[in-house]
């Protein structure tokens, strides 16, 4: 951010962006249930998705060359 902004324009960004996480720190802090992650309108279809490739992956048996190909 140095890089791009003055020494005020830093500080101004950092402290709005520190409030901001801990106002929703409180909200994170709460554990999510396996039901609330699936169901979840916001994220329903990230988790299923995520899910599925996951599934794909073991039952072709492609995660063993992904796993070694790096």
């Amino acid at each position: 951010m140095k890089k791009f902004y003055s020494g005020m324009e830093v500080r101004r960004r950092l402290d709005a962006l520190n409030s901001s996480s801990k106002k929703e720190g409180n909200q994170a802090a709460q554990e999510v249930t396996i039901k609330e992650t699936f169901f979840d309108p916001e994220i329903r279809g990230a988790a299923w998705v995520g899910f599925m490739l996951v599934t794909i992956q073991q039952l072709t048996g492609i995660n063993a060359i992904l796993f070694y190909s790096a």
